[in-house]
């Protein structure tokens, strides 16, 4: 499925979709994940506005918070890798809307906690 209508869905609709994405992602190589996350951050910069951006880090969020907590850390390193791959004003884009996305997310708190121990 295309990012670009994957940002125009529901969030019910976004959950399902990036729920899949995520299983098959997380049975690829660390590099490939990182590659994959890559890509996708620029794919969302290219087609969502500023509040679908922020929107489907949220659900990418909520999805992550119920995996175990290695596996947390692991998606969270990468997504972190990922993101230190762009440059410039699409690394800034990225960054504030992340942590504009975890501020807003109800697991704000464990997500920072686990974000110090990386």
């Amino acid at each position: 499925m295309d990012i670009k209508d994957i940002v125009k869905m529901s969030q019910v609709d976004q959950k399902k979709v990036m729920t899949q994405i995520f299983t098959d992602m997380l049975k690829k190589s660390e590099q490939n994940q990182i590659n994959d996350m890559r890509s996708m951050i620029l794919d969302v910069q290219k087609y969502a506005t500023d509040k679908e951006y922020i929107n489907l880090c949220k659900v990418n969020l909520s999805i992550v918070s119920t995996l175990p907590e290695a596996t947390i850390k692991v998606v969270l390193k990468e997504r972190l890798a990922s993101q230190n791959m762009l440059e410039g004003k699409a690394k800034e884009r990225d960054s504030r809307n992340l942590m504009q996305a975890i501020n807003e997310s109800p697991n704000k708190d464990a997500v920072l906690s686990l974000l110090k121990t990386l």
